[in-house]
């Protein structure tokens, strides 16, 4: 399924940036090889999945992590819970 010329220009514009980076899906995926690395298949990524109204791909992530992860919110995926601190009062 292609996603258009835009998102190809994007993407050929990020993957070489990516490369020594840690993949956003490094300890969400169990199988996340941490860093991204030339010969590593990668996708360009929407940090906000199309499904919840993503529109553009703003990040790279290995292709496997990526497709593993789905949109984060069906049951069988750990959801990422970023927490925000104490409570005010506890």
């Amino acid at each position: 399924m292609g996603l258009g010329a835009e998102h190809d220009r994007t993407r050929k514009a990020l993957e070489p940036l990516a490369y020594g980076k840690r993949c956003p899906y490094y300890g969400l995926v169990p199988t996340c090889p941490g860093v991204m690395r030339r010969g590593q298949a990668l996708d360009l990524d929407h940090s906000t999945p199309r499904s919840l109204g993503g529109t553009r791909g703003d990040r790279m992530a290995h292709a496997s992590c990526n497709r593993s992860w789905g949109n984060g919110t069906r049951g069988d995926r750990p959801v990422l819970v970023i927490d925000p601190g104490p409570t005010p009062g506890w």
